[in-house]
C-alpha cells in the first residue's frame, strides 16, 4: 500500500492517511482556518500529518457518512472546494 502525492496542507475536506498511522484512510474536515482537521469518526490530526489516501483502505465509519471518493487512486475531493 502507498500514499499518494505530497502532504495535504491546503484543503478543506477529503480522504487522507495520517503519516505514521498507516492503518487506514479517513475522511477529514479542516477546522475553520486552523491547521487542524477532524475525521468523521473523531480522529484529530494536524494538516502537516495528512497525505492522500492512495491505496490504503477507507475507514468504515467514515465511509458510512461520506460518499466514495471520486478518484479511487488518490481518494481526494479537497481541491473541488477551491482550495489551492
Amino acid at each position: 500500500m502507498s500514499v499518494s502525492g505530497s502532504r495535504l496542507t491546503k484543503f478543506r475536506h477529503g480522504w487522507a492517511v495520517i503519516i505514521g498511522n498507516f492503518g487506514m484512510g479517513h475522511h477529514f474536515r479542516r477546522v475553520g482556518m486552523t491547521d487542524e482537521a477532524i475525521s468523521t469518526c473523531g480522529l484529530r490530526a494536524e494538516l502537516r500529518e495528512l497525505f492522500g489516501i492512495g491505496t490504503y483502505p477507507a475507514c468504515r465509519k467514515c465511509r458510512r457518512k461520506n460518499p466514495a471518493p471520486s478518484n479511487v487512486r488518490t481518494c481526494m475531493d479537497d481541491l473541488r472546494d477551491g482550495a489551492a
